[in-house]
């Protein structure tokens, strides 16, 4: 999603899960960015049997966040190390949800009903793929 800032997991050249940051900022070409937020102790594991990703990540919001708007998509390819653009159907454009901070409750849709094309969520910011590549991000 355009004005997204976002983590995401892809199955890297070896195999293996690689977790990278992306500001997309337009529906082209994306590169690799540091996000305006801090994120440290980046992972992802690999389901051994289903091939699901599940995405792990520290993040330091901005102060006094009462919200943020969370957003999920499952990609079905990677070129020359790159996330190739997600499919736009109905149920891409809706996966998304606000979590509510101060009142620990979360508005919208769950990610259990809109994530798109073969993905899971648990519905907590995790997000998982037996795709090539997951991603979760926020946006203001």
């Amino acid at each position: 999603m355009a004005g997204a800032q976002v983590i995401l997991a892809l199955k890297s050249s070896k195999g293996a899960p690689e977790v990278k940051t992306y500001n997309i900022i337009s529906y082209g070409g994306i590169r690799e960015e540091r996000l305006s937020f801090d994120v440290w102790d980046l992972s992802a594991e690999t389901n051994a049997t289903s091939g699901e990703f599940t995405i792990y990540a520290s993040v330091k919001l901005p102060e006094k966040i009462e919200s943020f708007n969370h957003i999920w998509q499952v990609g079905a390819a990677v070129n020359n190390g790159k996330p190739v653009k997600h499919e736009f159907a109905a149920e891409n454009k809706d996966a998304k949800a606000t979590l509510e901070l101060t009142t620990a409750q979360k508005t919208g849709k769950t990610a259990t009903t809109t994530t798109p094309a073969g993905g899971n969520s648990t519905g907590n910011g995790t997000t998982s793929s037996s795709n090539t590549t997951a991603t979760g991000g926020w946006r203001q």
